[in-house]
């Protein structure tokens, strides 16, 4: 992001909050006016005393906050509460801005964000070995944590509203058997069913889709797993997997630098990657650069990979239904991995490419007509 930035002209500084006297020297200088941070903690940030013209320097910034996780996430809307009188938030979830729209209290300009793939290491290209001859015949790069834990969180959290958790656990048997279903619908679904009147814009329905939507992810992702201890895989996590019966050739690893990921993009077969709707439907940074690399990515249900499913990409049905015959196709080093992987690099290299995405972010961002008008509903990029 930062190449791109000054590759279009911009003086870049790149700052940590944490140093307080860099940062909000930063903050308050002319030449920046445009604030971009990833998952945005702008609320907590150092900053003088309101009464400064200091202060007043920085309000009159724009904030952009790239947002990946879903809206009803605390870390994902507390930067309504930031300072900052302009902020543009672009949310990777598609499926989910007309629910953040119903979440803003502070009249940020909410957008869907455009999908880019990093170009590092990239200068080798020229070397890289067809799909189905890569040494690493599947990859699942992924946090995995124990759903349960999340149960026993709605449990204790809602200990004195019974319908509410009956509500919850109601969505986990829908969202079980049909990951393709976003997780909003899935609770507002089991609420109407159940007679009940949980807000879900509401302190209890953010907490309730927040530990919803960690206990199916991880709960998928335990299903996923288990079924990939019986490949020749490498699955690079911090989670303990049951390894009774483990496959010869599957190793387990833990987290990697993000340099050593792309490199292992390049020498993978097929991708395996888990952002399904009841997570966020949200094209991530992993499925587009192990993409622009030449991996056969497979995908949980995902609306907005919908349109390169069968071509560039290889989606699963509601219940996974498919992912044994992925994985056996990347175990044989099957040939149409070939077709896959190269259209996926050409895919990659047209539609996600960073320049754009900025350029995406600096028409909204410096568009004073868009900040003349109300806030309204998210135009598509």
């Amino acid at each position: 992001m930062q190449a791109a930035l000054v590759d279009r002209g911009y003086e870049v500084a790149v700052v940590d909050p944490l140093d307080a006297r860099s940062f909000r020297a930063v903050l308050a200088a002319p030449e920046f006016p445009l604030i971009l941070t990833v998952r945005s903690q702008a609320k907590d940030w150092p900053m003088p005393g309101p009464e400064t013209a200091e202060f007043q320097a920085i309000r009159d910034k724009t904030l952009v906050t790239l947002i990946g996780n879903p809206p009803f996430y605390d870390g994902s809307t507390g930067f309504h509460d930031s300072v900052f009188r302009r902020k543009l938030a672009m949310l990777m979830d598609h499926d989910t801005v007309d629910y953040a729209q119903r979440l803003n209290r502070s009249g940020a300009r909410l957008l869907p964000y455009r999908p880019a793939f990093n170009d590092i290491g990239l200068e080798d290209e020229g070397r890289w070995l067809p799909t189905s001859r890569r040494p690493v015949p599947i990859l699942f790069v992924g946090s995995c944590d124990d759903p349960e834990r999340f149960r026993e969180a709605w449990r204790a959290a809602f200990d004195r509203f019974p319908e509410v958790v009956r509500s919850i656990e109601g969505a986990v048997e829908v969202l079980g058997a049909n990951c393709a279903l976003p997780v909003v619908q899935a609770l507002e679904r089991a609420t109407v069913d159940l007679g009940l009147d949980l807000d879900l814009r509401s302190r209890a329905g953010r907490l309730a889709l927040t530990l919803l939507a960690r206990f199916t992810t991880n709960q998928t992702r335990r299903r996923l797993l288990a079924r990939l201890i019986h490949y020749p895989s490498l699955i690079v996590t911090n989670a303990t997997v049951d390894l009774p019966k483990r496959h010869a050739g599957c190793v387990v690893a833990r987290p990697m630098p993000f340099s050593g990921i792309l490199d292992l993009m390049k020498r993978t077969r097929c991708l395996v990657s888990l952002n399904p709707n009841s997570m966020t439907g949200a094209i991530s940074e992993r499925v587009t650069n192990a993409m622009r690399r030449g991996a056969v990515v497979v995908n949980a249900p995902n609306t907005a990979m919908r349109r390169y499913d069968g071509t560039s990409v290889g989606l699963l049905g509601p219940s996974l239904e498919g992912l044994d015959d992925w994985l056996d196709a990347a175990t044989a080093g099957d040939p149409l991995l070939d077709g896959i992987g190269e259209a996926a690099v050409q895919v990659a290299g047209s539609a996600f490419r960073m320049d754009e995405a900025i350029d995406w972010i600096l028409r909204f961002a410096s568009d004073p007509v868009v900040w003349s008008r109300p806030p309204a509903g998210a135009p598509s990029p």
